[in-house]
């Protein structure tokens, strides 16, 4: 029997639906991971076959697992992950036990913050950065950003404006660099044989935690803000430097003053809410398209051509999750394609600290940018989270 393994899973965003479309596709899903929650909840899971629950998912043991129990049993059609931290490795299996079309050195490089910033260091959209203490403390200008390596989803980045915050983290195996003013912009990118192709540029609107870490609320793709020649060039650059002729992935970037700062980038699609943002665009399911490209076989790459506004909810208060209403009256409100609510009943809610604690997020698309704004601004108004600060 043939299968695709998955290396983690969330339960929404791009693994979530490269897992459904797997399923779709009449793929038998084995999904490896650490998460106990996921295996005792395997009910709300029905796209997933089978479920090998690891106390780590490294590449010995996964290696030893597959050897063991799934190559005796399946032939291995690919190996696929789209959470952070794990695509290196998925990458490192495809080239070991079936077809890899991406390139793992240059995964292994975007995944790690600190490994993205030191092949960038000597081009002109690199950011001052330093993993030494010494550094850090004598010669650095206020304000900077503390990172791990391995960040996700904004948890363990956080902007710093003097010395004394310093107190409130361990340095160890965190880095630093320089905080860039600018507007903020994601471009969701594919690359096939050298040549990029552009999806999607967002421009991307950002809330400053109460712990200084950095929570995107809004992505805006708004038509009239085209593609300049200097952001061509600037991707053309990293695809080369990176040596990526291949695949998926997506990069966060600032423009001042038309000088062009490289924050990130990701070997994959943005997670939450993209997948489904490009195909209410573009009326091409992205995900399928992805899972055609890695079984090596005829895809299409959509690009959006139309304005689309993506809008994060967050709490205004700690408490508990008691009961959302006005989701279905929400979705009859003009220009409104799809809302997704991440919390479920029950939950602890916070103030929010990272992009983990963000509660539902919002598409819009197929008008004026003032009228989707509009249109989301009237969401958050029928859409109503019950929360309890005494539980």
């Amino acid at each position: 029997m043939k299968c695709i393994i998955h290396i983690q899973t969330n339960k929404s965003g791009t693994s979530r639906e490269i897992l459904k479309n797997c399923f779709k596709e009449n793929c038998f899903n084995i999904l490896l991971t650490d998460r106990e929650k996921i295996q005792n909840k395997h009910q709300e899971y029905p796209e997933i076959q089978k479920i090998f629950l690891l106390k780590n998912l490294n590449f010995e043991v996964i290696c030893e697992l597959i050897e063991q129990n799934i190559i005796p049993y399946y032939k291995i059609e690919t190996i696929l992950s789209f959470v952070d931290n794990y695509v290196y490795l998925s990458s490192r299996l495809r080239d070991l036990y079936c077809f890899n079309p991406t390139n793992t050195k240059s995964i292994e490089v975007m995944e790690n913050k600190l490994l993205t910033r030191e092949m960038f260091k000597d081009t002109e959209y690199s950011i001052k950065h330093s993993s030494s203490k010494d550094v850090i403390f004598n010669t650095i200008k206020y304000p900077i950003v503390l990172k791990h390596p391995n960040s996700c989803a904004s948890r363990n980045v956080n902007l710093i404006h003097s010395e004394k915050e310093f107190k409130n983290f361990n340095l160890d195996n965190l880095f630093i660099e320089n905080y860039i003013e600018g507007e903020q912009f994601l471009i969701e990118l594919f690359v096939k044989e050298k040549e990029i192709y552009i999806i999607g540029k967002f421009k991307q609107k950002i809330l400053y935690s109460d712990t200084n870490s950095f929570i995107i609320t809004d992505y805006i793709l708004d038509q009239n803000n085209q593609i300049t020649k200097e952001e061509d060039l600037f991707f053309n650059a990293l695809i080369q430097k990176l040596e990526y002729f291949n695949g998926p992935l997506h990069l966060e970037y600032k423009i001042n003053q038309d000088v062009i700062k490289l924050i990130e980038i990701n070997p994959r699609p943005t997670g939450n809410s993209m997948i489904e943002a490009i195909e209410k665009a573009t009326k091409i399911n992205y995900a399928q398209q992805l899972i055609y490209f890695y079984l090596n076989k005829n895809y299409i790459i959509p690009k959006i051509k139309t304005n689309v506004y993506i809008k994060f909810l967050t709490s205004s208060k700690n408490g508990r999750l008691t009961k959302v209403t006005g989701k279905n009256k929400s979705l009859r409100i003009p220009h409104i394609d799809f809302i997704f609510i991440k919390k479920r009943k029950g939950n602890r809610i916070f103030l929010p600290r990272h992009m983990g604690d963000r509660l539902a997020y919002i598409i819009s698309s197929n008008s004026s940018i003032e009228n989707l704004e509009n249109s989301i601004k009237e969401v958050s108004k029928t859409l109503n989270f019950q929360i309890d600060e005494n539980k």
